[in-house]
């Protein structure tokens, strides 16, 4: 079942893919891959479309991305299979670069899959089968995580990441075995090379390990807090490393020289990212609406854990809201809590098992809401639609805080329009020149259609198949 769940969410998103980058820091990221690979270089001089904003200025006058080294990394496989494609197809005459461009494009795609299946997984441990299905669909096709499946953020690496370092924490708590601890370090390890600021995660992980160990007495203290602790200063080693080899200081990053990296007052971030009709997680991921009514059992039943979803949350929601970019810079919902949200969702199987019938009703008018809202972040380019707002308005400020500016307003106007013709006159509609942000249509004018038909028609058929043996385990 598992395998059947992950091909199955591996195949909507690999069919809901956009085939093209979006925004500067995902083409820092896929172009820093491109130079290891071809040139053997952490620098991107020479590289770096002039149209973009530049990097950061580094060491030698060479330009270097301000992002974290991991996910250039972890790409890597998927851009060697893409050299693979450009040769069958030669995608190079769409753009020279567009092997890594899609290669960078599709990697989400599986990283998204991978946490929806480690989800079911965990989910499996304190649920039955069914309600860990149904909680998998609603990370996977109810929240924000499915409209990030088609970006190069680092969010859902991160995301993929942290989930691990957990689950491999609870694995730990059940058979005390120091590989799990030492993995668990090792995941958030990882999650710090992807991003450097994952590391105020690791807090709420030492919390967790010391509720389980103060209840042991037999429970081998200092060689787990070793293992656990070893892999992240590894980590913070090779991010000291890396940013030296950049900017020839261990400590400096390359963001403190970007003009919207301040922190200031955390009221303005806080309203946004809970409440502002452009950035709530609760308009953007409608199903944790439920949280408050099933939370409270959850910790009557699952303390330890209850303690530390919340403190997860609340240390990146405090944190980002600080930031003067708490917004993500313009992205589809509050991009920098996208962490956070397996763990929201995870409690939600107590208000599933519920047997009250209004319950089922309410949670299934929630989720086709959510599932509305995420298909028209998928189907419209959510860059064209900021730019198109801040040339009408000169400011992001109506997008977050007006709802009828709202991206999800937005969105819906103009996938409305594509599909149905309705209000043809509406400015952001009569703006947005683009098709529907699908990596089919864009490379319509490219790749044969007879090859096109066909990877549509074997996706459709391996989602089908494979959600048609879910149900039938599920059954069983």
């Amino acid at each position: 079942m598992k395998k059947h769940l992950f091909f199955f969410f591996f195949s909507i998103y690999l069919l809901t893919a956009s085939g093209h980058l979006y925004v500067r820091d995902e083409t820092c990221m896929g172009l820093l891959t491109k130079r290891i690979l071809e040139d053997k270089s952490l620098s991107l001089l020479n590289t770096f479309p002039d149209s973009n904003p530049p990097p950061v200025i580094g060491r030698n006058g060479k330009l270097y991305s301000p992002c974290g080294i991991g996910q250039s990394i972890f790409v890597i496989p998927f851009c060697l299979f893409g050299n693979l494609l450009d040769r069958a197809f030669g995608l190079d005459k769409i753009d020279p670069d567009y092997s890594y461009i899609l290669s960078c494009s599709l990697f989400n795609s599986f990283v998204t899959a991978l946490s929806t299946l480690i989800l079911f997984i965990f989910s499996l441990k304190i649920y039955s089968p069914k309600t860990s299905f149904l909680l998998a669909l609603f990370y996977g096709t109810g929240s924000m995580a499915w409209p990030y499946s088609k970006y190069f953020f680092n969010q859902p690496v991160s995301c993929l990441f942290l989930l691990l370092a957990f689950y491999n924490l609870y694995l730990y708590t059940e058979k005390t075995s120091l590989k799990y601890s030492l993995l668990s370090g090792g995941f958030i390890g990882l999650s710090i090379l992807t991003r450097t600021d994952n590391l105020i995660t690791v807090p709420c992980f030492f919390l967790y390990l010391l509720l389980y160990l103060k209840t042991k007495t037999k429970a081998p203290l200092i060689k787990t807090i070793i293992c656990f602790f070893l892999p992240i200063i590894l980590s913070l080693m090779m991010v000291a490393l890396y940013n030296f080899i950049r900017f020839e200081s261990l400590f400096r990053t390359g963001y403190e020289n970007m003009s919207n990296d301040r922190f200031c007052s955390p009221i303005e971030g806080l309203y946004g990212m809970l409440f502002a009709s452009g950035g709530s997680i609760f308009l953007y991921n409608p199903i944790l609406l439920l949280l408050p009514f099933c939370y409270k059992e959850f910790y009557r039943r699952r303390k330890n854990e209850a303690i530390f979803f919340g403190i997860f949350f609340f240390i990146f929601l405090l944190t980002y809201s600080q930031w003067e970019s708490w917004a993500g810079g313009g992205t589809w919902g509050p991009r920098f809590l996208l962490p956070t949200i397996p763990f929201l969702i995870l409690p939600l199987g107590v208000f599933i098992e519920e047997k009250m019938r209004f319950k089922k009703v309410i949670l299934s008018c929630l989720f086709l809401f959510a599932i509305w809202v995420q298909i028209v972040g998928i189907s419209v380019d959510f860059n064209k639609y900021v730019q198109i707002m801040r040339k009408l308005c000169k400011t992001d400020i109506y997008t977050i805080f007006y709802p009828q500016a709202s991206p999800i307003a937005g969105h819906t106007r103009i996938l409305m329009n594509k599909l149905f013709k309705v209000a043809p006159n509406d400015p952001v509609v009569k703006e947005y020149k683009e098709p529907l942000d699908f990596w089919f249509i864009l490379l319509a004018d490219y790749i044969p259609f007879p090859i096109i038909y066909t990877a549509l028609f074997l996706l459709i058929l391996s989602a089908t198949v494979n959600l048609y043996l879910i149900l039938r385990r599920i059954q069983c």
